[in-house]
């Protein structure tokens, strides 16, 4: 073998590697979606079958509608985690939307009412992480969000700014 035919070979594998690696990073990313996408399913049959055994209601305050109190996290627990990146390369946790045990009545007020007006479409849980490239600006930059609803079906909206309120799943 020449060094002109190990020079073509070679750049044969180089330009075959430069056309997988980006096909592999998108199978990546996708089968993460994928796995985000069937916790956020686990995580919804988790409450359905909490708030069955708490007596929930299908709308109301997070008491009355059953659903566990969130107080953050708990010292040595490992909670259920993103399979996306943050912007700091650290894997996320998912955002719970139902005011915990230190908000205001007033929030807790406001929740019930979004609750009686939405109903099995609420968003508990959601997840943002899982963007081409994470967006410089929360309020000016474009999400695609995973959210999770009360009926436990999950939906994906792709919406200028970051989900800070039921109001943005409209």
């Amino acid at each position: 073998m020449t060094l002109v035919e190990v020079l073509i070979a070679a750049f044969i594998i180089g330009i075959l590697c430069a056309i997988a690696f980006p096909l592999m990073v998108q199978v990546r990313k996708s089968g993460n979606r994928a796995a985000c996408i069937s916790n956020l399913e686990q995580i919804g049959k988790g409450l359905i079958l909490y708030r069955i055994d708490q007596d929930g209601a299908e709308s109301g305050s997070p008491l009355e509608m059953g659903l566990p109190p969130h107080l953050g996290p708990i010292p040595g627990v490992r909670g259920v985690h993103c399979q996306g990146e943050d912007s700091d390369g650290h894997s996320p946790t998912y955002y719970i939307t139902w005011p915990g045990m230190s908000d205001s009545s007033e929030e807790v007020r406001r929740w019930a009412q979004m609750t009686s007006r939405e109903g099995s479409n609420t968003i508990l849980v959601f997840d943002p992480f899982h963007q081409d490239s994470l967006p410089k600006s929360r309020i000016w930059g474009t999400w695609t969000v995973l959210g999770l609803k009360a009926d436990s079906s999950v939906v994906t909206k792709t919406r200028r700014g970051f989900p800070m309120g039921q109001s943005w799943w409209k």
